[in-house]
């Protein structure tokens, strides 16, 4: 099973090793997507979890269990390609390089499971193109 979560807990929680519990405890393969952890602030990571459900499940009880909130996210990155310039505006700000232009034709292509849904490419098309969808809705 591999889904992907938002986890925000809050500053006293900062300094306990939650990932590292989840992997050792419930036998979970997590990849940090995105972080911000700052002492004294609640932090926020969007983390993919890799493992047997039941292992998920009981992970996600333990989240529970110290007071961390998460949800699942359910988001998913929509491009009109049709409608693009190759204009290359959002591949510049696109870290995770989900977005990139083709080597042989000029064209923009979306590598979905490298994208993290930080948004920076929606603000950067000059066209307005990118968008998230989230269940059907455009968010």
């Amino acid at each position: 099973m591999n889904t992907r979560y938002s986890i925000s807990f809050p500053p006293e929680k900062i300094k306990k090793p939650i990932i590292s519990e989840l992997i050792r405890n419930f036998s979970l393969e997590i990849n940090i997507l995105n972080a911000d952890v700052s002492s004294g602030k609640t932090g926020k990571l969007v983390v993919e979890i890799f493992g047997k459900e039941q292992n998920l499940l009981n992970g996600l009880s333990f989240l529970n269990e110290e007071g961390i909130f998460y949800r699942q996210i359910q988001k998913e990155l929509i491009v009109n390609i049709n409608d693009c310039i190759a204009c290359g505006s959002c591949t510049g700000v696109c870290f995770s390089g989900a977005l990139k232009m083709s080597e042989t034709f000029n064209v923009l292509e979306l590598n979905s499971s490298l994208c993290v849904l930080c948004g920076i490419c929606i603000k950067a098309c000059p066209l307005q193109l990118i968008s998230l969808n989230s269940n059907g809705k455009i968010v």
